[in-house]
């Protein structure tokens, strides 16, 4: 192996090397673009008094979900 070849292959190497960062580059950087392209505006609401008391709502709090769950895949969330 000649000096030239040698240095054909550091660069061909040091090209390739190159476009792999700049590929990786991009795939971490478009979800970034994705996720600000189509975000959502939320409008929580303020809430006010809680329907039951704290300790019922720590108890029951999944049975309730489970149920709403159940209810919007029957009737669709009417």
């Amino acid at each position: 192996m000649g000096v030239d070849s040698l240095h054909l292959l550091t660069n061909s190497f040091l090209n390739t090397m190159k476009a792999m960062l700049l590929g990786l580059l991009f795939l971490l950087s478009a979800p970034t673009w994705a996720a600000e392209a189509g975000t959502p505006k939320l409008d929580i609401g303020k809430g006010g008094q809680c329907v039951k008391d704290s300790q019922w709502m720590r108890k029951n709090h999944m049975h309730l979900l489970t149920h709403q769950r159940d209810e919007t895949v029957r009737q669709g969330g009417a």
